[in-house]
């Protein structure tokens, strides 16, 4: 009898540190698919929002933006968006200025991975179908723009990297043709 008792034990000693592997597995796991879907709404928001104003625009040809004029606002004012007031995924304000009359200007502040992960796949996308101008990020520690594209250098991934920074948060600037 003392031998099944043992046989027992060392079962759960064995049992236990699986079940906790797999269990750890799972919760990183799903930490994992729930930042690509945020990512994935943190992308289709921003491209979203391009294809609205640029919809809006070619549709009003006489339609032009007054410089410093909030996009998100003229947006809501001609039924384009259900509130002028709109957040990322990581619950940050997104801000939509105009430039020109002609350009305008998204910002947001994004953790840095993902300021480093949606510059790239912003850059990817062909830029004659969103009007993208330039990228610009910047360290929430200050300082000035840093400018990602357009950039003559040819390692891309190392101007991102810098310009998004090491810190946590990081802001991600797009300009944008409204036409």
């Amino acid at each position: 009898m003392p031998q099944q008792n043992n046989l027992t034990q060392s079962h759960f000693l064995v049992i236990i540190p699986v079940v906790l592997i797999i269990l750890g597995a799972l919760v990183l796991s799903g930490t994992s698919i729930k930042e690509n879907l945020r990512f994935s709404e943190a992308a289709s928001q921003i491209l979203s929002l391009v294809k609205r104003v640029r919809s809006y625009a070619n549709d009003q040809q006489a339609f032009n933006f007054n410089p410093g004029e909030d996009i998100l606002e003229a947006l809501n004012r001609v039924g384009q968006l259900q509130s002028p007031k709109q957040t990322n995924p990581w619950r940050s304000p997104i801000m939509a200025v105009a430039g020109t009359n002609s350009t305008w200007r998204i910002e947001s502040n994004y953790p840095v991975h993902v300021c480093r992960r949606l510059t790239l796949y912003i850059m990817e996308i062909n830029t004659n179908e969103t009007g993208l101008i330039s990228i610009e990020a910047q360290t929430t520690e200050g300082g000035g723009w840093n400018p990602i594209f357009p950039s003559a250098k040819a390692d891309v991934e190392d101007i991102v990297r810098f310009s998004c920074g090491d810190g946590t948060v990081a802001r991600l600037a797009l300009t944008f043709r409204a036409r």
